[in-house]
Formats: structure tokens, C-alpha cells, sequence
């Protein structure tokens, strides 16, 4: 319990106790060039992956705890009520809606890096070129409502009021794109977090069937010798 408190104190991540930074300062050296360095650490992967968090003399270091089954349900409904908490618009560009995917990508980066450190640095290459084209869309579409607003202060000739009504449109366009992009981080995200917990049903069902198994075996081995 509290280590979940712990994680959303800040957000949806989940974090180690607090050290104390004079004690952090080798771990968050080798965090540095861990994704570089020939003898790495899992640890120091992680580290690298999503940095960790300093508040004044205490240094959060991002956790490696295995996120079990009930875990991502609670952080699916944490997640889903942190949404309307915030109020995150449902439709068109929501900066708040952005962060708060943006954490639970984290998170799943989190847990994706714990349980293999490969797969999370490649999903950390898919999240990073989203963020990017994201970025870049919503600059386009901010500079096209500036210069929108620009053009109602100016009385401007025929053929610019044209290039005013092109640039507004391809403005819309990009708003679409940008809308398509994000719809596609959050599928992304939800069919990420509906594998873990496929996987960890299937992990649940494969253990209880060899404990029966093993139990059998050992009623079996009994029985047999105490025939002899």
C-alpha cells in the first residue's frame, strides 16, 4: 500500500523508498551512460530509461518490482479516474490528457524493462518517435492559430487572404493528424496493458497446473512405496 501511495504521489510511475543523494550519486552516474556502456546493468538500464527523481536530498529511483495482476487493474482504474480528477477533454488536443498518457506509457515502460530489458529499450524507441511527431504536429498547429489570429488585424490583399484560407485548412488537417497520432499512442498503450495481463493469466494458469502435477506425482510416488 504504500509503495502505491509512493507511486502516485507524483505520478502513475511506481518508485523506490527515497536514499539519500550522497548515496545515489554512483547509480545515477552509471544510469547516465548505461544505454552505451559494454557491462550494464539491468538496473542501470532502467535507470537510464526513465531517470530518477531528485527532491531536495532524496533521490526516488524508478522501481523493479514486477507489476502482478492485481497491480495493473488498480493502475487501470487509478489511471481512468485520474482522467476525469483532471478533467482531460475526450476529443481534440487535451495537454492534460497527453501527460496523463504520457505517465501510464512510463509505467508500462516500467514494467515491459523489468521483466525484459531489450523489449523496454525498444519500446522506449516506439514512445520517443511518437512524442516527436506529436511535438511537431502541435507546433504546426499552434503557429497556424497564431498566424490565423494574426490575419484578422490585417487588412491583407485577395491572393493572401487565399494563402490565409490554404494555410487554415492544411491547419485542420494537421489537427487531424495530430488527433490520429495520439488515438494511436493510446491503442497502443491499452493493447500493451491487455498483454500483460493475457500473459499473466497464462503464467497463473501454467503454475497451478504443474503444482497439481507435482502433487500428483508425489501422491503417486507415496503410494508406490508404500506398497513395497
Amino acid at each position: 500500500k504504500n509503495s502505491l501511495q509512493l507511486r502516485m504521489r507524483t505520478s502513475f510511475v511506481k518508485y523506490d523508498l527515497p536514499v539519500p543523494l550522497e548515496e545515489a550519486q554512483e547509480r545515477l552516474k552509471k544510469a547516465q551512460s548505461a544505454l552505451t556502456a559494454a557491462n550494464s546493468t539491468p538496473d542501470d538500464i532502467l535507470g537510464a530509461l526513465l531517470p530518477a527523481k531528485i527532491e531536495g536530498d532524496f533521490v526516488y529511483f524508478t522501481s523493479r518490482e514486477i507489476a502482478d495482476n492485481q497491480f495493473v487493474l488498480l493502475l487501470n482504474k487509478e489511471f481512468d479516474d485520474q482522467l476525469t480528477i483532471r478533467h482531460a477533454h475526450v476529443n481534440g488536443v487535451c495537454p492534460i490528457r497527453f501527460n496523463c498518457y504520457k505517465e501510464l506509457s512510463d509505467e508500462l515502460l516500467r514494467q515491459e524493462t523489468v521483466e525484459c530489458t531489450e523489449r523496454g529499450v525498444l519500446l522506449q524507441k516506439v514512445l520517443k518517435e511518437q512524442y516527436q511527431e506529436i511535438k511537431q504536429k502541435e507546433t504546426l498547429y499552434e503557429n497556424g492559430v497564431k498566424y490565423a489570429q494574426v490575419k484578422h488585424h490585417l487588412k491583407l490583399p485577395e491572393n493572401q487572404t487565399q494563402k490565409i484560407r490554404q494555410l487554415e485548412s492544411e491547419n485542420e488537417l494537421l489537427k487531424r493528424q495530430l488527433n490520429d497520432i495520439k488515438q494511436q499512442l493510446e491503442q497502443n498503450e491499452k493493447v500493451i496493458l491487455e498483454n500483460k495481463e493475457r500473459d499473466k493469466k497464462r503464467f497463473d494458469d501454467e503454475t497451478i497446473f504443474l503444482q497439481k502435477h507435482v502433487e500428483q506425482l508425489r501422491t503417486q510416488l507415496k503410494q508406490f512405496l508404500g506398497s513395497q
